[in-house]
């Protein structure tokens, strides 16, 4: 059964007059992301195995500061930067597919890692 996925984004400022659109997308899979990962951690390991080209939408997002490497720790496919409460939704960001990703947490405290991936494996 497909999945549909929307990303809701909005604009506001000095002397903008607030506005919100959507983007949306359906696939057949939805993959949801809920990772702990603990105070000074480098390199946490987690499987994730993804065709780039076959993600829809992705939405990232943190309550620390934390990096993700992609594929390889010491010479990644993409190097991701989240900064504490800020979404990730730009999927361009991922440039290379998908075999394995590293968490890192520089942080004193534990962070918490959650997200989707609208993906179409077919």
């Amino acid at each position: 059964m497909a999945k549909t996925m929307r990303i809701t984004t909005s604009v506001s400022g000095n002397g903008i007059t607030a506005s919100s659109g959507y983007q949306e997308e359906t696939a057949d899979e939805l993959i949801a992301i809920d990772q702990v990962i603990p105070a000074s951690t480098a390199d946490l390991a987690s499987d994730l195995d993804l065709i780039v080209a076959k993600i829809k939408m992705l939405y990232l997002k943190c309550d620390k500061d934390i990096t993700i490497e992609t594929n390889s720790t010491s010479s990644p496919g993409d190097t991701l930067t989240l900064q504490a409460g800020e979404a990730i939704t730009d999927k361009s960001l991922l440039t290379v597919n998908i075999t394995q990703w590293f968490l890192n947490n520089p942080g004193l405290t534990q962070a918490v890692l959650t997200g989707y991936i609208l993906y179409d494996p077919t």
